[in-house]
């Protein structure tokens, strides 16, 4: 039977359902206030782990008042129906804009990023962490405001877990390697979500994705993620290297709190637009960006209206029961947060409760949450441990500022050319750094060009981009070309060292190329096989062919 009523609120439409329930929007019959209304599916209401869980969200949610987190108006139980309502966002989800094919530029990035810091920054002082940080669970209105949701497997700093030890509870290509091992989660696991969140906005998807969970938790906990210069060539090097320190596998190794996250993102895009500013030349240019400053606190962050906020192409929710069916009205815009509250991803384990209750002891009434029931939970939680707290924060400030000034100076510095080589050295005999090493090797023949070793790494930069080719053939659907094929077998033949057979089919190439008016496809195949050819010549001559 569908629902009519929940407390004092009439339901108009479902928003979304998914394996927990179902939300739906509702309004208050007496204020007309709108309002999305979470409701946990009958047959696990019934179960006290997930009514445990529930409860969980909503004392997570009582903890929390900010403008980057969706507010809790209220919680209850209907004749057997667990419920909670809080605000009714009018955006997508960044889920959502990335399945519609949308990309964020550096600077929508950086401005997302700093209000997820402020969203986390707050829940982490109230004790909350919240161990699901993904693009579905954070919501894009349309002035820029991004609001986090979801913290139905939230953490509280020093309280009872509602997961075993050695469980694994979260979305795996959002999660961080200790969770993926089911370890405690800390702050800085939700400071690697947030990293790989940066990452799939920029990219197009999270930096482990694979084609099956099994895939991605082996990738989370072994593989380095690929640059994101390659995976997005438009992003900053230095919004590049602080993704990177995010997703270190070791926590110790990430930025160690959201405040000195939002400050470095911060530092950075204020760096970036004077360097801007600078190369234009214009004096009013240096005017309208001496208003971009470090901040001492992520709470009181630029308004996106004027920062440069990121926009969604359109800001009605996409979450209805019946498209077809239900009217859009421009007041009633559907929150996201419905698919991406109830998605259930990977299992998880629950402390064994028993459950008494029988339906017909089950209760219906409903408890409005005000200002002043927020701050009575918090004194009751913060009393005892308030001047520790107060102590720890000065405390990380301080380490937080001179780690902005030493991150600032690092990535002022470029590598030295030693330095360079050494990485290059070291990630050209591992398959997995290909890219990491190409890279590098273009980076040193651009800054060193007439350094002694520059025709080495030109040669190695050389057979990597032979290898890329192979590759790329080995996986193309449609039939190879004969001169593909050819370069193909060369290839093969030089890995078994077979360099006299590998130099005919490289000649093969070269002859059918030379001659013909080549398209850029054409011009990289002849250029590779060059260079094979030579390297096959002068192995042959030197050292005998094995075959």
């Amino acid at each position: 039977m569908p629902i009519e009523q929940l407390g004092p609120y009439r339901i108009e439409r479902l928003l979304g359902r998914g394996g927990m329930g179902a939300v739906y929007a509702g309004v208050h019959q007496e204020t007309g206030q709108r309002a999305a209304i979470k409701v946990l599916a009958e047959t696990l209401a019934a179960d006290g782990r997930f009514r445990q869980r529930f409860q969980g969200e909503v004392e997570a949610l009582k903890r929390l008042r900010h403008k980057n987190i969706v507010t809790l108006q209220g919680y209850g139980e209907e004749e057997g129906l667990l419920y909670f309502v809080m605000d009714l966002a009018d955006g997508p989800s960044l889920d959502a804009e990335l399945r519609s094919g949308r990309r964020f530029t550096w600077r929508e990035v950086v401005d997302i990023g700093v209000q997820v810091c402020g969203a986390l920054k707050h829940a982490h002082d109230h004790g909350v962490i919240h161990r699901d940080l993904k693009p579905a669970n954070l919501l894009l209105l349309p002035d820029g405001t991004v609001k986090l949701t979801d913290f139905g497997i939230a953490k509280f700093f020093g309280g009872s877990s509602l997961t075993m030890a050695g469980s694994m509870i979260g979305t795996p290509d959002y999660m961080s390697p200790e969770q993926i091992e089911g370890k405690p989660a800390t702050a800085r696991s939700d400071l690697y979500s947030l990293g790989c969140v940066l990452y799939a906005l920029l990219s197009g998807k999270p930096p482990f994705a694979g084609g099956s969970v099994t895939a991605v938790i082996d990738r989370v906990r072994t593989e380095t993620p690929r640059p994101l210069q390659l995976a997005a060539p438009q992003t900053p090097q230095e919004l590049d290297d602080i993704v990177a320190h995010l997703l270190k596998k070791n926590p110790e190794e990430r930025v160690a709190t959201p405040q000195l996250l939002a400050n470095l993102l911060q530092a950075m895009r204020h760096a970036l637009l004077l360097q801007e500013e600078a190369a234009a030349k214009s004096a009013a240019a240096l005017e309208a960006g001496e208003g971009t400053t470090i901040v001492g606190d992520v709470e009181d962050l630029p308004d996106p209206k004027t920062a440069g906020a990121a926009k969604p192409p359109h800001a009605e929710g996409t979450l209805t029961e019946n498209s077809a069916a239900a009217p859009k009205r421009p007041t009633e815009l559907a929150p996201q947060a419905a698919d991406a509250s109830l998605n259930e991803t990977v299992e998880y384990t629950l402390e064994e409760q028993s459950v008494a209750e029988s339906a017909a002891e089950r209760k219906t009434h409903f408890t409005p949450v005000s200002e002043r029931d927020w701050r009575s939970v918090l004194e009751k939680v913060g009393d005892e441990d308030a001047a520790p707290k107060q102590r720890l924060g000065i405390a990380l400030l301080g380490i937080a500022l001179l780690a902005v000034v030493a991150l600032i100076v690092y990535l002022a510095l470029p590598p030295s050319a030693d330095q360079l080589y050494r990485r290059i050295r070291q990630t050209s005999s591992q398959p997995d750094q290909d890219d990491a090493c190409l890279q590098s090797a273009a980076e040193f023949l651009k800054r060193f060009p007439h350094d002694a070793r520059a025709a080495e790494v030109a040669a190695l930069q050389a057979d990597l981009q032979c290898r890329y080719l192979r590759d790329e053939l080995g996986h193309k659907v449609r039939a190879l070309t004969d001169l593909e094929q050819a370069y193909l077998n060369g290839m093969r033949a030089a890995d078994e060292r077979r360099w006299s057979e590998a130099a005919k089919g490289f000649q093969q190439v070269v002859e059918g190329l030379e001659p013909k008016v080549l398209s850029a496809a054409d011009r990289r195949l002849l250029d590779r096989a060059r260079h094979m050819l030579d390297k096959a010549l002068s192995n042959s001559a030197s050292a005998g062919d094995s075959d």
